[in-house]
């Protein structure tokens, strides 16, 4: 079976992880193209390059917003926080 060597500078440097097409696909957001084996390896391995990554992250997203205010991900707004507020994470 091939196996496909991939670089991704938000990992960090030496970082290695073998996934499979199917994986990336696992999502009913996402549409698997016919063309790809399922089955292919991708052999991830970080390089640890945070602007490369933030340069990536920026094609990801529309960080624009309209005049005078605040936005979160692709210029939707985002009104300030007011008040005291709880964050937890699991």
């Amino acid at each position: 079976m091939y196996v496909q060597n991939i670089s991704h500078p938000c990992y960090p440097k030496g970082y290695q992880e073998n996934i499979t097409i199917a994986e990336i696909y696992d999502s009913p957001c996402v549409p698997t193209p016919s063309m790809l084996s399922p089955a292919q390896i991708l052999t991830v391995t970080g390089t640890g390059n945070p602007a490369a990554c933030r340069t990536a992250i920026l094609k990801l997203f529309n960080f624009t917003c309209g005049a005078n205010r605040t936005c979160g991900f692709d210029g939707v707004y985002q009104p300030p926080v007011r008040g005291q507020f709880f964050v937890r994470s699991l």
